[in-house]
């Protein structure tokens, strides 16, 4: 059974796409476009935020898992409902890609080598590998684009695609390389350009960030270690940093987010730094308080915070703090001596992270960003986690070193229905049969619907089955007037939104325009005969004409009295030439005015109207 996990927030978006997200993909949707936020980079997104967009968990229980395929750390991809990890050792190291709500298998295939990395982005999977090889895919078909041979068989950083362009480091050569995305239609692709001989190593991939470029290298014996920045938009070879930032020992990862860098130093057993820096100048912002616990890991940033892990705690910080010597502004211990190496993972006011204790075990902890920094969920595997988490559509992804897990799930809202298929027009005291369509839940679970009829009270069906295709529904009003029917459902926690209206207008009485020798107006009152007759004041209205002022009689008025069930007949004579429109109006007392036109012709005192107008 699902247990609730404590505190969680309900994620207010809507979720258009689920249910087709389980069965195909869709290739080229952004996070910012993606209800579900894909996740296609090592820390999400080419500024290394390490910040996801999706729901969060409602549950805290390990919804599936794939044993024994020995998946490699922090190798995790989510993008349009699917789930890609890297497997294997030597020779054999094949690419998985699973459902990512079911967990079932959709594609394997190998591409052998070692050092394996890749990125997803706008529909295509760009793999490096131990051999040398740079490879683009359709990530939909899996056929190959395009190959490059890089420069060296090892030391190649993971890849970050953005923008059109691949951006690697590469610690052999010790250089930034930047590559053309799309290729060169015919198998091959072209390097743009490449940094010049820097001492750049490839720990972490290099974060893109306003058309600028940081990368991230360290001077001999690891006194102290910098960061360059460079411009996305050079050309040729040994390009020239624009500046330099320099950090005191080993860096961990960049994170950049709204004009700031933001960076750690590791030592292991000297004074740790978070510096925070202008994107733009490299000017210092803040620098932390030292502190000798932090992992060389790349923070996590987002609403005004900085997310750094250290041994079994997690460390915020101010992301607008000035000046040295800052603080946390506080501090929260997990279970697990050790957290995974690239860093913490934010989603919607919750700091996720991956960790293991001494004794090989696993937990996956959930903690409070926001008020109290509570633990929400903490959740013990058997196996220590060795990927950061990665959060997509409410189910958190991590790995241990044999195991894939795929934890917590939600209960999504339904969809949100069809706007109701009805007539436009109707009487009082009438039935009229509404079709309600798109009754679907994404989780499958039995529908109540509710109708709102534009009355006083809605009205409520179910529960019914997700997934009916069409659900005959009838409605009469004992009251004319305009009303709008929407529609919307329920699985007992979550509704859908409104469907769009549908407006219908409701009338008591029928009018019908003939001709003959006058103008002849029959009005047929359709209230239950129970009711109460009612006198009704009408008008009509001859607008037109050949001859500007020849006629007789153009506008003429008076009240008739209407028994319920009732009807009667109304003769006017008239006398004009030429072509008309006959506007009749009628109201009841409390009731809407009610109107009909007629075309005609009139030639003198007959009345000819016209059909099909």
């Amino acid at each position: 059974m699902k247990t609730k996990v404590k505190n969680m927030k309900k994620n207010s978006c809507i979720i258009g796409l689920c249910l087709l997200l389980m069965t195909t993909s869709l290739a080229g949707i952004t996070s910012a476009e993606s209800m579900f936020d894909n996740w296609g980079m090592l820390r999400h997104d080419a500024a290394n935020t390490g910040h996801s967009l999706s729901a969060i968990p409602e549950y805290d229980t390990v919804q599936w898992m794939k044993t024994d395929i020995q998946p490699h750390q922090d190798s995790i991809r989510v993008v349009d409902g699917y789930v890609y990890v890297i497997t294997g050792t030597g020779d054999n190291v094949p690419i998985y890609r699973y459902e990512a709500y079911s967990g079932e298998i959709d594609e394997e295939w190998s591409i052998g080598g070692y050092n394996v990395y890749f990125t997803i982005n706008d529909g295509r999977i760009y793999i490096a590998k131990g051999t040398g090889t740079l490879y683009c895919f359709d990530v939909e078909t899996l056929n190959l684009i395009w190959s490059y041979e890089l420069e060296s068989s090892y030391g190649f950083s993971e890849l970050t695609v953005t923008e059109g362009k691949i951006l690697y480091t590469n610690s052999e050569t010790e250089k930034l390389y930047c590559l053309d995305a799309a290729g060169n239609g015919d198998g091959t692709t072209s390097l743009l350009w490449s940094s010049q001989d820097y001492n750049l190593f490839a720990n972490f991939p290099p974060a893109v960030y306003n058309g600028k470029v940081y990368a991230i290298g360290t001077r001999q014996g690891y006194q102290s270690s910098y960061l360059r920045c460079f411009d996305l938009e050079s050309t040729g070879d040994e390009v020239a940093s624009e500046w330099t930032f320099t950090v005191d020992r080993e860096p961990g990862g960049i994170t950049i987010v709204d004009d700031k860098i933001y960076i750690l130093d590791d030592s292991r057993y000297y004074d740790e730094h978070v510096y925070c820096a202008n994107a733009q100048t490299g000017a210092l912002l803040w620098k932390s308080e030292a502190i000798r616990d932090f992992h060389k890991s790349c923070p996590a940033v987002a609403d005004g915070k900085v997310f750094i892990v250290g041994t079994a705690t997690l460390y915020c910080y101010d992301a607008d703090a000035i000046g040295e010597d800052i603080a946390p502004l506080w501090t929260k211990e997990f279970s697990g001596s050790t957290a995974t190496s690239i860093g913490p993972t934010y989603a919607n006011g919750q700091v996720y992270i991956a960790s293991s204790d001494m004794y090989g075990n696993g937990y996956l902890s959930a903690i409070d960003a926001e008020n109290e920094h509570d633990i929400l969920m903490e959740i013990p595997l058997e196996e220590g986690l060795k990927s950061a988490p990665v959060i997509y559509d409410g189910y958190v992804y991590s790995t241990s070193t044999r195991d894939l897990y795929c934890i917590g799930g939600r209960n999504h809202a339904p969809m949100t229905p069809d706007t109701p298929d009805g007539p436009e027009e109707g009487l009082v005291d009438h039935d009229y049969t509404f079709i309600l369509r798109n009754i679907t839940d994404y989780d499958e679970s039995d529908l109540t619907i509710t109708i709102d009829w534009g009355e006083d009270e809605n009205e409520t069906i179910g529960p019914l089955p997700s997934g009916i295709e069409e659900i005959p529904v009838s409605h009469s009003w004992p009251t004319a007037g305009v009303y709008t029917v929407q529609v919307k459902t329920s699985d007992g926690e979550k509704e859908s939104d409104w469907s769009e209206p549908l407006t219908i207008h409701v009338a008591f009485l029928d009018i019908i325009i003939t001709g003959g020798m006058g103008v002849t107006i029959d009005l047929q009152n359709h209230l239950n005969e129970t009711k109460h007759g009612r006198y009704v004041d009408w008008t009509m209205d001859l607008v037109g004409g050949t001859f500007p002022g020849f006629h007789i009689n153009k506008h003429m008025s008076g009240t008739e009295y209407l028994e319920a069930g009732g009807s009667t007949r109304i003769t006017q004579p008239v006398f004009a030439l030429g072509r008309f429109n006959i506007e009749v109006t009628v109201q009841a007392t409390g009731e809407p005015v009610i109107t009909e036109e007629k075309a005609a012709f009139v030639l003198f005192f007959y009345v000819f109207t016209l059909v099909g107008e």
